[in-house]
C-alpha cells in the first residue's frame, strides 16, 4: 500500500506540470496567431511557367493580412498541386510576415492526335493531360499518333505514362545530338503494339520498333550519315528495328 502510494504522488505531479506545458504553449500559440506583427505583409511567388501570380494566389487560396504563422501551408501546397497545370508546389513561412510560393509547371512535351476523335490533348513528360490555353494543334510541339488511342481524355487523366517517358528520352537524345537535330522530329507514331516510328520535318519516316531508345543509340552513326543534306532526299524510310539499318528510297518499288 505505501509502495502504491509512493509512485502515485510523483505522476500526479508530472501530469501536472505537462497540462501547465500544454496550456502555455496553446496561450503562446494564440497569442501568436493574434498578433499582426506576423499577418502576411508581402507574398512572393515564383514560376517557371505561363501561369500569372494572380492565378498561383486564387489558387492558392491566401491573402495579405492572414496570419502567416496560423496558415496550413501543406494545404496550400495541395491545393495548388490540384490544378492540372502544377506539377509541384513548395511553400515556405519567412518571417516574420513573407509569405514564399514556388511552382513547378507541367510543361507539354507532346500532343496526342486522336484521329477518330480529330482532337489533340497536350502530354507533359508524366503522361498528365493539360489545359491548353492555346487551340492545339501547336506550332513547334511533336505529334503523337497512336493507333489504339481512341477514346476522348480528361484534363489532368494520366496517358501512358511508361510509353510517353520513353518517347521523352528519345527527343532529347535526338535533340542532343548535333547531327540527327539537324532534322527536327514532326510526330511519332506507335501501333498497337507500341513500336515507335519518328516523322521528320523532311517526311523521312523513322522505324524503331519498340525499344526506340536503345534502337536509335545502335544506328546514330550511321543515321547521322543518311541524313546528310545531300542524301536524305531520295529517302523515304530508315529501318532501324534491327542490327543492320536498312533504307528505303521514293523510287524503289516503282
Amino acid at each position: 500500500m505505501n509502495a502504491a502510494r509512493g509512485w502515485v504522488k510523483p505522476v500526479l505531479v508530472f501530469a501536472v506540470l505537462v497540462a501547465v506545458l500544454l496550456a502555455l504553449v496553446c496561450g503562446i500559440f494564440t497569442y501568436v496567431c493574434h498578433d499582426r506583427q506576423f499577418n502576411i505583409a508581402l507574398i512572393e511567388i515564383r514560376s517557371d511557367g505561363e501561369l500569372t501570380p494572380q492565378a498561383i494566389r486564387k489558387a492558392a487560396g491566401v491573402s495579405e493580412g492572414m496570419n502567416l504563422l496560423g496558415l496550413n501551408i501543406r494545404a496550400v501546397a495541395r491545393r495548388l498541386e490540384a490544378n492540372p497545370h502544377v506539377q509541384r508546389a513548395i511553400v515556405r513561412r519567412v518571417l516574420p510576415n513573407r509569405l514564399r510560393i514556388e511552382v513547378r509547371e507541367r510543361h507539354p512535351i507532346l500532343q496526342l492526335h486522336i484521329r477518330r476523335l480529330n482532337k489533340y490533348y497536350l502530354l507533359d513528360r508524366e503522361g498528365v493531360v493539360l489545359p491548353s490555353i492555346q487551340r492545339p494543334p501547336l506550332e513547334g510541339v511533336v505529334v503523337l499518333e497512336c493507333s489504339f488511342a481512341k477514346t476522348g481524355l480528361d484534363v489532368g487523366q494520366r496517358f501512358e505514362k511508361k510509353l510517353v517517358g520513353l518517347i521523352d528520352e528519345v527527343l532529347r537524345y535526338w535533340r542532343k545530338n548535333p547531327r540527327l537535330s539537324k532534322q527536327p522530329i514532326r510526330a511519332v507514331e506507335v501501333d498497337d503494339a507500341r513500336a515507335s516510328t519518328l516523322v521528320l520535318d523532311n517526311n523521312v519516316k523513322i522505324m524503331l520498333g519498340t525499344d526506340p531508345l536503345k534502337n536509335l543509340e545502335l544506328g546514330e552513326e550511321e543515321l547521322g550519315l543518311l541524313l546528310a543534306p545531300d542524301t536524305w532526299k531520295d529517302i523515304n524510310y530508315i529501318d532501324c528495328r534491327y542490327k543492320d539499318v536498312t533504307v528505303k528510297s521514293h523510287h524503289e518499288g516503282k
